[in-house]
């Protein structure tokens, strides 16, 4: 997985995350009970991409996907 990779497959909602390096997430909307955790945590490389980081252990690491018409 790497980022664009988990943004392609996500394109239709508001927001994508990646976890563990492997893991992507598409959602439209954000639980109250996650909290925010220091970027620092978010320490797995992707697998598809080592120079990026992709989340961390249960850490995801969240992007707002916003689409220019």
């Amino acid at each position: 997985m790497t980022m664009t990779r988990c943004r392609t497959i996500c394109q239709h909602y508001a927001y994508f995350g990646l976890e563990a390096g492997k893991m992507c997430f598409c959602g439209n909307s954000l639980r109250r009970a996650g909290k925010l955790a220091p970027e620092a945590e978010c320490t797995s490389s992707c697998v598809g991409n080592a120079n990026e980081k992709c989340g961390g252990h249960a850490r995801i690491g969240l992007y707002s996907y916003q689409r220019i018409v």
